[in-house]
């Protein structure tokens, strides 16, 4: 059964991390703005901010005390989008850290480190890496998680080329309204191991409640694209397992997400067919991968 927290006060927040995540669920009026705040490196000249709004459903697609996974789905029109995904697992010790150039490396953590803290995995809209971090969930007079990570260049910038990594600091803070996801960002430009600054960045992305209906179209289509979906992250989760890095080259022709998401509209309603998708995403998947460094 989903389950919902609402905030009606400035007072109220969430007795428990599981709440403070489940509180991000619902039909939200979203609105992405991004600022370079901070040229680091002599001679950059800040680029314009960007600013856009959207309607958009997240859903609760698994929820259990230790491990609680939440979809987003845009609503765009006539057309619905099945955009990023949000895993959050309690006290995890393994994670795909992004090292730059379109490769994750798995890392292993004690478990001493990560004691009490709740790790945000964040996928790509194929389901793809993108993401992950392990902090503390504050649950006292405000809920917000707060935590630093390497990732790759955000879509919104997949054209740029003058930096490797967002080393991004993220924010996820409840409010009265729904939520923000803050973000302190700084672009890095990889030189072999060294890691040159070249600006910072401030996101500051807000979650406005807003009635269910004006998800209705959201809600009422992802069930029926939900079933594939699983078995395209069972095939991700797999290659995930049997790889101790995970190493993409650049698209040529139609890029991974396309194809995948052309895979995506393939039904599963028998086992023989939950086979057939399976072992495409798999040959997909693969096809894009650099390297297969298997066996730890």
């Amino acid at each position: 059964m989903m389950m919902f927290v609402f905030f009606f006060s400035s007072e109220a927040y969430a007795q428990t991390p599981q709440e403070a995540i489940k509180a991000q669920l619902g039909c939200f009026e979203v609105t992405f703005q991004y600022k370079e705040t901070e040229a680091i490196q002599e001679g950059y000249e800040l680029k314009k901010p960007k600013k856009s709004t959207v309607i958009e459903w997240v859903t609760l697609e698994e929820d259990k005390e230790d491990y609680i996974v939440l979809q987003h789905v845009l609503v765009s029109g006539l057309a619905m989008i099945k955009h990023w995904r949000q895993v959050w697992k309690y006290e995890e010790t393994t994670h795909y850290k992004y090292i730059g150039h379109d490769t994750w490396k798995k890392t292993k953590t004690n478990a001493e480190e990560v004691s009490g803290e709740w790790s945000q995995i964040v996928y790509n809209v194929d389901d793809g890496p993108r993401y992950e971090c392990s902090a503390l969930w504050n649950n006292t007079d405000e809920d917000f998680w707060k935590c630093t990570s390497d990732a790759p260049l955000p879509r919104r910038e997949k054209k740029r080329s003058d930096y490797t990594i967002l080393d991004r600091t993220n924010v996820h803070r409840i409010t009265p309204e729904g939520w923000v996801h803050e973000q302190y960002n700084t672009k890095v430009k990889l030189d072999g191991n060294t890691r040159i600054p070249i600006a910072k960045e401030k996101g500051y992305n807000t979650y406005i409640r807003i009635p269910e209906e004006n998800c209705q179209k959201a809600i009422d289509w992802w069930p029926k694209r939900k079933a594939t979906w699983l078995v395209i992250q069972k095939a991700w989760e797999d290659i995930r397992a049997e790889n101790t890095q995970l190493k993409f080259r650049k698209a040529v022709g139609t890029p991974l997400w396309v194809r995948l998401f052309l895979l995506a509209r393939d039904r599963v309603d028998s086992p023989k067919r939950e086979q057939k998708v399976y072992t495409k995403a798999r040959k997909v998947i693969t096809k894009f991968m650099v390297q297969d460094t298997k066996h730890e």
